[in-house]
């Protein structure tokens, strides 16, 4: 069973012309992942090993199969510690210092909320009680996760911890499938993965264009936005949402509190070079309030984003200072 709260990402590609290309698609982590070359030669190979490289890492981050490592992970490590993989340990690695960074609107350790939310079973959903809360929240927390970087060990320092790489894995898995296609000489491609983005190289040397879906009306395109290469993710509870006594919850969680975030953020999207930050932060603006979440992407370097939100009925733009000249709104 795939994972119940896959984040909705709203980015589409706009804008390009017709080309010899290769193409491969695969089922990834709940979505579907495209990968396209638009190098005249023949890029086939390339693609087929980005393709199995990116089957592999499925296998590593995939709470849902049985065997998977993190898995393992989440059912030996409150005991003990682990010995990981050098793809877990560097994921994991990077989950926490965003994590930190974000000050925990991001949190890779959530899955015992999401547990407790009913988010992994799909059962009827029922609004968990306080004490139900509490005693989730009790395993939710980046810095319960100790690490050793010289064995590639991962330990927890309290029981019930439950990593779940849902934010990030796959923009990481797409990280390296990009990585896999420069190490083979491809120099312009596009992964699509279900709405995320990451483009190499300039096509006929033009930038990419990328049409940021409107939050309420899925239909419609909001925005615009001219990328030269690189990685762009969006988080939004707009079509991904439960229903409990006629109330709408968004699937995404705020690890700090345990509940679905109460504010007027509908979307955030944000645009950097690691598909896998822009997926995990992301994420963490859509948790937190509008000012804050652009303070911390102008505090970043090479990071910018788009967060859409809703005042007094209209729609309003933050806009990070790094891409305003490059968006425009429709």
């Amino acid at each position: 069973m795939k994972i119940a709260i896959c984040i909705l990402l709203a980015i589409s590609l706009t804008g390009c012309s017709q080309s010899e290309y290769q193409t491969r698609s695969l089922p990834l982590l709940g979505t579907i992942i495209n990968c396209k070359t638009f190098d005249s030669r023949d890029s086939k190979e390339a693609i087929d090993q980005a393709i199995d490289r990116m089957k592999a890492l499925e296998d590593v981050f995939d709470r849902f199969r049985p065997t998977s490592e993190v898995r393992r992970v989440n059912k030996v490590a409150g005991e003990r510690a682990f010995d990981v993989t050098k793809d877990f340990f560097q994921l994991l690695d990077q989950s926490l210092y965003l994590s930190a960074v974000t000050g925990g609107a991001f949190d890779v350790t959530v899955g015992p909320l999401v547990e407790a939310w009913g988010f992994y079973s799909k059962k009827k959903f029922e609004l968990p009680s306080k004490k139900v809360i509490s005693r989730a929240l009790e395993a939710v927390g980046y810095r319960h996760v100790i690490l050793d970087p010289e064995i590639l060990s991962v330990k927890f320092d309290v029981h019930g911890v439950e990593l779940d790489f849902n934010a990030i894995a796959k923009g990481y898995i797409v990280d390296e499938a990009a990585r896999v296609l420069k190490k083979n000489g491809v120099e312009v491609a596009l992964i699509d993965a279900g709405g995320d983005v990451l483009c190499i190289g300039r096509r006929n040397d033009k930038e990419w264009i990328l049409g940021i879906r409107h939050p309420i009306n899925k239909k419609r395109v909001i925005a615009r936005m001219s990328l030269s290469g690189g990685a762009a993710a969006t988080s939004g509870g707009y079509e991904n949402y439960i229903t409990i006594d006629g109330k709408k919850f968004p699937h995404i969680l705020d690890p700090r509190t345990g509940y679905p975030p109460e504010h007027n953020v509908l979307s955030a999207t944000v645009v950097c070079k690691s598909l896998a930050m822009a997926d995990a932060l992301a994420t963490a603006l859509f948790v937190m309030e509008p000012d804050e979440g652009l303070d911390l992407i102008e505090s970043l370097d090479n990071i910018d984003c788009v967060i859409i939100a809703i005042e007094n009925d209209n729609i309003k733009f933050f806009i990070s200072e790094g891409i305003k000249d490059s968006v425009e709104i429709l």
